[in-house]
């Protein structure tokens, strides 16, 4: 899974990303750049689910004033070579 959000704020922007199942929270930074779909604006990670399932993923930002915000992103990992629902 490729995950990408959009964090308009400078680079101290942190995205905290954990991917459930146990895994370890992964951090990553923007560019930061305030120019609407500049590729260097966007952090990006890469998840690899090792077990079939149902996962909630959490992402967390907090820009340079301390402002917080959190969303969740619903995944469904199907088992390798099953057809998707």
């Amino acid at each position: 899974m490729s995950l990408t959000t959009a964090i308009q704020e400078p680079a101290e922007a942190c995205v905290v990303a954990p991917f459930g199942g146990g895994s370890e929270p992964v951090k990553v930074r923007s560019g930061g750049s305030l120019k609407e779909h500049d590729p260097d604006g966007y952090a990006q990670t890469v998840h690899r689910f090792q077990k079939a399932g149902h996962y909630i993923v959490r992402v967390e930002g907090e820009g340079v004033d301390g402002m917080k915000a959190v969303g969740h992103l619903q995944v469904r990992v199907a088992e390798k070579g099953a057809a998707a629902p």
